[in-house]
């Protein structure tokens, strides 16, 4: 009985943490709940047994809630975590997200870049053909050549012209495989050290004429220079005989002039003579030798040395010389014309011929002397001005207008091959002769515009000496 009785304290022992007592351990305290006698007083022991318990019973309620608060406790926290966890598995499903998005427009525009390199690439070849079906088919020599002299270029007319394949001029020496060529070493150290376009022109009288360009090559790895060599015989010979002939009708204009320029003083003699006005007579038989002289003179002067010229005076001087020689078939004096003149200050002075360029002038006012012919106030205004690096001379006069077939035919030669003259104009009222003077021998320009509203001018430009 006294083993069933301390069993449950036994029991209840065990949760507060003494089950690992010995019996005998156990059953020593039991002394203090017997009476004097021996005997056990239950009662106490009941109710000492059942404080025990609830003690007991309190502490494992009090360590259960504890538990239950920190399970809790350790619930939020693990459930933070989990949003924690969860938050991170998002973003880092969005970053991938992000990635493979990147990854997809990066592939997408290597893809793109690609298509476009193969398409550079395909447009490069093309170019490259083209380029070299260029270069071989020019009907110019083409020689690429490096600092060293090694030939980098050899096109299809200069295997042609020179009977060297382009295999076999490639990389070798210019010189040594083609020593006829007529550009020379110092001439492309030239172009390399001056870093600038060289011109040559190499002929041999009444053989051959060849125009020689030499580039430098720009922006390239290895300094060099590029040929070109253009066999201009033709040309020159047809240009050269083109000149002859302008030449020719030129100074065949020219005499048509000069006769028309005498015809009328002396047909005025005739008529002076024959009514006995011998003054008049006199006064055109003056004018008849003034032309001659005028005439002598230009045929002297002409073809002497090139010099510096103030226009403004040489426009003066023409001017003078014209109301001495100039007249119209109806008897229009060019001293019965009002002329005057504007010179813009400081004028430089251009290069030139002064016989030939007075000529010019001379053939001008003859033209128009004859273009006023019927005005009832003939008028002539003269102007110069400086524009561009050139000085301008303009002369101005109210006359009938020229048709657009007589401005295209003003300036072309008056005879042709078949020795007859071009319709609209005759010899005498041409300018091919002045056009010929001011653009192939003082290298400017001669126009003319004609407007019902602001009569007829001629414009001449003559560059400034250097």
């Amino acid at each position: 009985m006294l083993h069933s009785a301390i069993r449950p304290l036994v029991r209840a022992a065990s949760l507060t943490g003494l089950a690992g007592l010995s019996p005998a351990a156990l059953a020593a305290p039991l002394d203090l709940f017997r009476y004097a006698d021996g005997s056990t007083n239950w009662q106490y022991v009941s109710n000492t047994s059942g404080s025990l318990l609830i003690i007991a019973l309190s502490y494992v309620v009090i360590r259960l809630f504890l538990s239950r608060s920190q399970t809790r406790r350790y619930a939020r926290q693990l459930e933070e975590i989990r949003g924690q966890l969860e938050e991170r598995v998002q973003q880092r499903t969005a970053t991938l997200d992000e990635f493979n998005q990147l990854l997809k427009e990066s592939n997408s525009a290597l893809e793109k870049e690609a298509k476009q390199h193969q398409q550079t690439a395909q447009q490069l070849a093309h170019s490259e053909h083209y380029l070299n079906n260029v270069l071989a088919s020019m009907p110019l020599i083409l020689i690429g050549v490096d600092e060293r002299g090694a030939v980098t270029q050899w096109n299809r007319r200069a295997a042609e012209i020179s009977g060297i394949k382009a295999d076999q001029a490639i990389g070798a020496n210019l010189w040594e495989i083609y020593p006829a060529i007529t550009v020379q070493p110092g001439q492309v150290n030239q172009a390399l050290t001056q870093a600038k376009t060289v011109t040559i022109k190499h002929s041999q009288r009444g053989q051959y004429h060849f125009d020689i360009t030499i580039y430098p090559l720009a922006n390239s790895a290895e300094p060099g220079v590029v040929l070109l060599i253009d066999d201009v015989t033709d040309r020159i010979l047809a240009e050269n005989s083109l000149v002859q002939r302008d030449k020719m009708s030129s100074m065949g204009e020219l005499a048509a002039v000069m006769a028309r320029d005498l015809d009328n003083p002396l047909a005025a003699v005739d008529s002076a003579l024959a009514g006995g006005d011998a003054d008049a007579a006199r006064a055109r038989n003056q004018q008849a030798r003034a032309i001659i002289a005028n005439l002598l003179r230009f045929s002297q002067q002409r073809g002497g040395q090139r010099e510096s010229i103030e226009l403004p005076a040489l426009v003066d001087a023409a001017i003078a010389e014209a109301r001495q020689l100039l007249s119209a078939a109806n008897g229009l004096l060019f001293s019965d014309i009002t002329t005057t003149t504007h010179y813009t200050d400081s004028l430089p002075a251009v290069g030139g011929y002064r016989a030939e360029l007075e000529q010019v002038l001379l053939s001008l006012f003859r033209h128009a002397c004859s273009a006023l012919a019927d005005s009832p106030q003939p008028a002539l205004a003269i102007s110069i001005e400086q524009r561009s690096g050139a000085l301008w001379l303009k002369v101005n006069f109210a006359a009938a207008p020229l048709s657009d077939d007589q401005q295209r035919l003003l300036f072309e030669p008056a005879y042709h091959g078949d020795g007859h003259a071009a319709a609209s104009l005759d010899a005498g009222e041409r300018l091919s002769f002045a056009h010929f003077i001011v653009c192939e021998q003082h290298a400017g320009n001669l126009a003319v515009t004609s407007h019902p509203d602001h009569g007829t001018s001629f414009h001449l430009r003559l560059p400034l000496a250097p």
